[in-house]
């Protein structure tokens, strides 16, 4: 009964350690190239640790299975709650149903809220120049920009947004499902360890 004797605490293992600061890093990354395949790999990661956990939770025991069902808890809650968020409104003119919480200007949630100044920062639109160079709106000569949507003889064309904004509220929400996971895993882990010591 090893496991129920050690006291929970909040103690972080150097390994532990380790693999946070790399997720920082990778997130990072993430954030700031948001596209289809840094979507693709971040929410693969998120389904392999949501599953793989949710596999312990139901089969293993004792604490690690205490943590395990915390994070499914806090990572599934998050993301039930992030993908419910669905309005009605006008959009170009029609009416249609969208997530609010995937434009990181409509969305209200808190974590929504968190991460807008970080988009604005890192977000800007490319264009072409006539040489085939892909530059930023700021270095398109003004009197260009009326012609800049690729309109005959204007000689810029519209190359996108930087970071893709779809594409960085996803990465963004599964990152935030990944820490509420961790949290709420530490968090059944305490409950754990304190229904141990109250039963001995």
């Amino acid at each position: 009964m090893s496991s129920t004797t050690s006291p929970p605490g909040l103690r972080i293992s150097l390994r532990e350690l380790l693999i946070l600061v790399t997720a920082v890093v990778i997130g990072c990354a993430a954030l700031k190239l948001a596209n289809e395949y840094w979507l693709a790999a971040i929410s693969l990661i998120t389904l392999l640790t949501f599953i793989t956990l949710a596999v312990i939770a139901m089969v293993d025991r004792e604490r690690r299975q205490a943590w395990a069902l915390g994070f499914v808890a806090g990572a599934g809650i998050y993301l039930a709650l992030v993908f419910s968020m669905r309005v009605t409104g006008d959009n170009t003119g029609i009416m249609r149903t969208f997530n609010a919480e995937l434009n990181p200007d409509a969305g209200w949630l808190p974590t929504t809220l968190a991460v807008r100044p970080i988009y604005n920062s890192l977000h800007d639109h490319w264009y072409i120049d006539p040489s085939g160079t892909r530059i930023r709106q700021s270095d398109v000569p003004p009197a260009a920009l009326q012609t800049a949507t690729g309109a005959p003889g204007g000689g810029y064309s519209y190359a996108g947004e930087q970071p893709n904004r779809k594409h960085f509220m996803l990465i963004v929400h599964c990152l935030w499902a990944l820490l509420f996971g961790y949290a709420g895993g530490h968090f059944a882990r305490w409950v754990y360890f304190r229904r141990m010591r109250e039963q001995n």
